[in-house]
């Protein structure tokens, strides 16, 4: 008989299985992913193949807003990611961007 693991996480996570995008350091491009849960110290994210980067930025808007993160945890094409504190600086491809709006 396998039992359950016990729960380790200082808060419970909220299901929301939102699509997301990501962006890797000196990786081009943004890559599609699908934030199953979340809690204010990290999420779980979903993406169509396996994760090795260890930091990435996490966005819900088109990169308007981004959530720093740090991969904890990877199993298969799914990956636990904790937030980063972190002060952003505007790049190129945010200045000028409208972002009250959703992206086009």
């Amino acid at each position: 008989m396998i039992g359950r693991s016990v729960e380790r996480r200082a808060l419970p996570r909220e299901v929301i299985n939102l699509p997301a995008l990501l962006s890797f350091v000196g990786i081009n491009g943004v890559h599609s992913c699908v934030v199953r849960d979340i809690n204010a110290f990290g999420a779980c994210l979903s993406t169509p193949y396996y994760m090795f980067a260890s930091e990435l930025d996490l966005s819900f808007n088109g990169f308007c807003a981004t959530f720093t993160c740090r991969v904890v945890w990877r199993r298969a094409n799914l990956s636990g990611v904790a937030f980063v504190l972190r002060r952003r600086t505007w790049t190129s491809e945010r200045k000028g961007r409208d972002c009250r709006y959703p992206a086009a």
